[in-house]
């Protein structure tokens, strides 16, 4: 048992407590195991996805050299996650790094689970409840913050493991292990430069939070010294990243308009919170607001240092709503504090885990209590979730019906955790996308023929917005939206290669698209002598450009190739 902080009561957990294993019965432990696994399916175990489609690039050119050996991101501006690239690097070697990053991403969900787990068994005198309680919320309504931010994702990139690293940080040090909070969150730090800029900070406040309220707290001496165990992992973290910081350093005079191209047309939906839709704020103000009542209706379950990890918290996110909206400076804009707005949610998620389990009610009342709360949260993104959180209250109520008054509030978590298991784990063996969805047919055939009938060092023009073409037709192109380098100078090359492609002033991303949709043979030609080019994609729902003069080689119901140089047959490529 976790020590707990002098004067907080901590409830103890009880003897059925899915911790103490010498304790578990073969009942709990396959509910608790349905659960976890169902939950890691469904939040997915895809490869070649989203974010996935910029952040493997590098990793894949670095396991086999010839992979998009003349594409301009891959090979001539600097990655963005060095750390990563070796582990994709790796899996790349193995043959299978679908497999590989598909269970890595499963471990991520998993890892998160079990801290679920032990958080429950610290905070509820029913912890099998309780974490059916949070896994619910998290596996629902998801750990999504604002402006893109997030805890999990169908897929792994650095962010899922530095956010899951800190929160297994977070709960070391509610269990007074400074050590490995200092650790754990030192690791996921230097997985991810985000996380390294935000850290150390939080970790600064935290520490001065938990010693302003200790009456009396320990000596001056061990205060340090619990300090320096949260400081010294993290300034170690900055290591893989000093060359990123140096070469950012030495690229700074592009600093000044670049920042333009980054934050107001690049990645608004990050940086500039003036854009954003409501329905997240919402969300957040649902989810929050019920986080903060479940806390102050069992205030006296939480110690010093639960409340200040999130005051820390509130602290950076006023912090950085301040300067990022109120008054905007880039500088805060480019820390994106929004990064650790997931962390909140899951508190909120815990603590109404914690508040909703009955004092003396009958378990039916909880269950109707629970389902509540859930259908709220769920209020505005309703869907057929909803009939299965109605089937879990029917089948929970029954046995609570039924089962040993002293058994209640074990059997209701039982049967929560049981429908929950068998829910997710459906939802991710059938969703068509668990395991990576299948690309569009359209895109798929034209992917095919692209890796089958062209030489493996060409280089394409393609449409700006067809943000999977590298990774799935494995062809260097000259330029698309996706992917933007880090460094300044490139970001000013990745708005030229924008601005020649679309010939025309880009604004945003609907600009290069509609650019590109009056692609014409000249500036084809134009393009090809400039960046090698051979092949221009097109979408035959939208282009209206004159490619009169060069040969269409390939053609489906929405996409078509044609040779820049015109009389190229495709008979002539294939024997390339």
């Amino acid at each position: 048992m976790p020590k707990s902080n002098p004067g907080t009561p901590i409830a103890q957990p009880a003897a059925w407590s899915i911790l103490a294993r010498r304790e578990l019965t073969a009942l709990e432990a396959a509910c608790a195991a349905a659960a976890i696994t169902g939950f890691a399916l469904c939040i997915g175990l895809q490869y070649g996805r989203g974010n996935q489609w910029q952040y493997l690039l590098h990793g894949l050119h670095a396991a086999d050299p010839a992979f998009l050996a003349k594409d301009w991101f891959t090979t001539r501006t600097r990655a963005h996650h060095g750390a990563f690239n070796l582990l994709v690097a790796w899996s790349a070697s193995t043959g299978r790094p679908h497999v590989v990053l598909g269970l890595v991403n499963a471990g991520m969900s998993i890892t998160l689970a079990m801290t679920l787990v032990m958080l429950a068994r610290r905070f509820s005198p029913q912890p099998l409840v309780s974490f059916a309680a949070m896994l619910v919320l998290v596996a629902f309504c998801r750990v999504d913050g604002v402006g893109g931010s997030h805890l999990l994702l169908p897929y792994f990139v650095p962010s899922v493991f530095a956010g899951v690293m800190t929160v297994v940080a977070l709960a070391c040090w509610i269990v007074d292990r400074p050590r490995a909070a200092g650790i754990v969150a030192a690791i996921g730090c230097a997985m991810h430069a985000n996380y390294l800029l935000l850290v150390g900070p939080f970790w600064v406040l935290v520490w001065l939070l938990t010693r302003a309220a200790r009456r009396p707290g320990p000596s001056r001496l061990a205060s340090l010294h619990e300090l320096s165990w949260l400081l010294a992992p993290w300034l170690l973290a900055w290591l893989p990243h000093v060359p990123y910081f140096l070469a950012l350093a030495s690229d700074s005079s592009a600093s000044a308009p670049a920042r333009r191209v980054f934050f107001d047309i690049y990645a608004p939906m990050h940086y500039r919170p003036d854009t954003w839709p409501a329905r997240p704020w919402l969300d957040l103000a649902l989810i929050l607001s019920g986080g903060a009542w479940s806390a102050v209706a069992r205030r006296a379950t939480y110690g010093v240092r639960e409340r200040a990890l999130v005051l820390a918290l509130l602290v950076i996110l006023t912090g950085g709503a301040l300067f990022t909206m109120a008054l905007p400076i880039d500088a805060v804009a480019a820390a994106y504090p929004w990064r650790l707005m997931p962390l909140l949610e899951l508190a909120a998620f815990v603590a109404i885990g914690v508040a909703i389990i009955p004092e003396g009610e009958p378990v039916g009342r909880w269950v109707l209590r629970s389902a509540a709360c859930v259908l709220a949260v769920l209020a505005c993104r309703m869907d057929d979730r909803a009939a299965v959180l109605l089937a879990m209250t029917a089948i929970a109520a029954a046995i609570g019906a039924w089962w040993p008054a002293r058994r209640a509030a074990p059997a209701a978590g039982i049967a929560v955790l049981l429908v929950l298991g068998a829910d997710l784990g459906r939802r991710g063996l059938w969703r068509r996308d668990a395991f990576g969805a299948a690309e569009p047919p359209a895109a798929a055939s034209l992917f095919a023929w692209c890796r089958e009938h062209t030489p493996r060092d060409a280089v394409f023009i393609i449409p700006p917005d067809l943000a999977s073409f590298r990774l799935q037709a494995r062809r260097a192109i000259v330029i698309d939206w996706k992917c933007m380098p880090l460094l300044p100078s490139d970001q000013l090359d990745w708005m030229r290669r924008h601005e020649r492609q679309a010939a025309r002033v880009i604004l945003r991303e609907s600009d290069a698209a509609a650019g590109y949709a009056t692609l014409d043979a000249a500036r084809a030609i134009s393009l090809a002598d400039e960046f090698d080019a051979e092949f221009a994609v097109i979408d035959l729902r939208r282009h209206a450009g004159d490619l009169t003069g060069m040969a269409r080689i390939f053609q489906n119901d929405r996409y078509a190739v044609h040779a820049i140089r015109g009389g190229v047959s495709e008979a002539a490529i294939a024997a390339r």
